[in-house]
């Protein structure tokens, strides 16, 4: 909605976009948490998920206010670099963990397609940033999904 009928709906049609891509980034962080929550201290992992959380409804709150895509952003980094990707590197370093490296490769592909958007890199006039971080964006989900089945088959 938000790019392709952005002429006739307005601006105001990303956001709901961005929320489901907030929400979809902690649940990721959150899936992260529950796989390495055997692992971690019970006190640690009880104040990932509530930092889970608060992060994802104080960061929802500014962007519903400022309208702002960096706080989208920002979050997106936190979530995946910072917790995710932290978590399941800790996880595959200890124990080869099933799907942990699947997992990686996915924060990996979604860095790159960040790097894409940030630096404007446009392979064509038609087929520019926007478009070439949005396919690293679908692959980088596919591969969380590969992930995400390899982790459930190990349990």
């Amino acid at each position: 909605m938000g790019h392709g009928f952005i002429v006739q709906l307005g601006f105001s049609w990303k956001v709901p976009g961005w929320l489901i891509s907030m929400l979809a980034v902690a649940l990721l962080e959150r899936a992260a948490i529950f796989h390495a929550g055997t692992e971690l201290p019970a006190r640690w992992a009880k104040a990932l998920a509530w930092l889970n959380v608060a992060e994802l409804v104080s960061l929802t709150v500014i962007v519903l206010t400022t309208l702002n895509f960096f706080f989208v952003e920002a979050h997106a980094a936190y979530g995946l670099l910072g917790v995710v990707g932290s978590l399941e590197a800790w996880l595959w370093y200890r124990h080869r963990a099933a799907g942990s490296k699947e997992l990686l490769q996915a924060v990996g592909i979604a860095a790159i397609a960040a790097g894409v958007h940030l630096f404007e890199i446009s392979p064509h006039t038609w087929f520019n940033h926007l478009d070439l971080s949005h396919c690293l964006m679908a692959w980088a989900a596919w591969q969380f999904y590969r992930g995400a089945k390899a982790v459930i088959r190990a349990a």
